[in-house]
Parts: C-alpha cells; sequence; structure tokens
C-alpha cells in the first residue's frame, strides 16, 4: 500500500508533470504544455490553501501503517493522483487515434487515482471524508480544466469519454 500511497505523493507527482510537460514540448505542443504547468500548479496551490483553511487534524490511530504530516482534510495525494492522472490524461488523448484506447486511458487513470486514495485510508493516516474530498477535488479541478486542451488534432479532450 506504501507503493500505491507514493503515486499520489510530491515526488512523483512532480516527476510525472515534468515528464507530461516535456513531452508536450518535444510534440511541438507548447501551449498545452504551459496549460498542463498552470493546471497542475493552480491546483496544488488551491488544495494547499484549503488544507491549511481547514486544519483538520489527521485521525488518532495507533497502527498507522505510514508516516503523515500537516493537516488531513483534504487528501493532498488523492487530490494530486486525481488532478495529475486525469490531467495528462486529457492532454495526451488527442494524440491517441483509437476510441478504445483513449476510454482505457481515462479508466486506468481513475483506477489509480482511487487507488491511491484508497491506501490513505488504507495506511491509517486520512479519515474517508477527507480523501473523498480529495479525489473529487483534483478530479473536479482535471475536468473543468479540460477545455483548455483544445488541440489541432483530431480529437479534443473534451470527447475522450464520448
Amino acid at each position: 500500500m506504501r507503493d500505491i500511497t507514493a503515486m499520489g505523493g510530491v515526488a512523483l507527482r512532480n516527476i510525472a508533470a515534468l515528464i507530461g510537460i516535456t513531452a508536450l514540448v518535444l510534440l511541438h505542443q507548447k501551449r498545452q504544455a504551459a496549460i498542463l504547468a498552470m493546471i497542475i500548479l493552480s491546483g496544488w496551490l488551491a488544495e494547499t490553501a484549503v488544507k491549511y483553511s481547514v486544519e483538520r487534524a489527521r485521525p488518532d490511530i495507533l497502527g498507522q501503517l505510514t508516516h503523515a504530516g500537516g493537516p488531513s482534510f483534504p487528501s493532498g495525494h488523492s487530490f494530486n493522483a486525481a488532478l495529475v492522472a486525469l490531467a495528462l490524461t486529457l492532454a495526451f488523448t488527442p494524440f491517441v487515434n483509437t476510441p478504445i484506447l483513449r476510454k482505457f486511458l481515462v479508466c486506468t487513470a481513475v483506477a489509480l487515482s482511487f487507488l491511491v486514495a484508497f491506501s490513505r485510508v488504507w495506511l491509517g493516516v486520512h479519515y474517508v471524508s477527507d480523501v473523498m474530498a480529495g479525489w473529487l477535488g483534483g478530479t473536479a479541478w482535471a475536468l473543468c480544466s479540460a477545455q483548455f486542451f483544445a488541440t489541432s488534432g483530431p480529437h479534443t479532450a473534451t470527447e475522450t469519454c464520448e
């Protein structure tokens, strides 16, 4: 579970974001690369602002299976996992010509981000409401940002789930 929860951590979020941004630049999609960077950065800032405004204490469970610091609500791991997985998926689905593959990518992003959210409760470092708020917040941030990923390619990000 610790490996799964790491997918929503700061290090992997930043690595995934940098890889995605770099790939978009190499694909001559500088506008999309800048948009992706702004979406991830603004999402992180929004999640952090909420977290430190609410300042909810973490569960006081003796058997926490991993260390976690800072306020509990919303779950940053859950928010980041949903935000980054979906934002990357929406940024790159216009380059995928097969509808079934586009749907597979979206489903995989959702499933992986949901596993991260589940792992935070399993490890005893969040309440269910923390991870639900984080996951829904990250998902909403990514989906509301999807309109910015319109490309000149054959598909747009909004066609991904059609």
